[in-house]
């Protein structure tokens, strides 16, 4: 994550002191250079953001079915639906369903 900041921090930096060069009252601007290095931060971005989800999907999945076979176990809660799952945990709907689909196999 701080690795994230670092990259958002660096291209606001670069963004700014390219648009405040200026040499003879005019802005200067290389836009193929900036396009380039905009696309490099993008790369990166993304790639964090999927290594974030590979690890949610290691470690979170498994605590979150466990924490919903309590919840059934219980019977705090009588019947898993995708929204439910949505609401508890403040996930997305993908993730949400997903898990809702394999807590009503198990109980049947």
């Amino acid at each position: 994550m701080a690795q994230t900041n670092l990259y958002v921090y660096l291209l606001v930096h670069l963004i700014s002191r390219r648009l405040l060069y200026m040499k003879n009252n005019q802005i200067e601007l290389d836009t193929k250079l900036l396009i380039k290095k905009l696309k490099i931060a993008e790369e990166c971005i993304v790639n964090l953001a999927t290594q974030i989800g590979e690890l949610r999907g290691k470690y979170e999945f498994p605590y979150l079915l466990e924490e919903s076979k309590k919840m059934l176990a219980d019977g705090k809660v009588k019947e898993v639906s995708a929204s439910w799952v949505q609401k508890k945990f403040k996930i997305g709907y993908s993730r949400a369903s997903e898990l809702a689909d394999i807590l009503n196999k198990k109980k049947k």
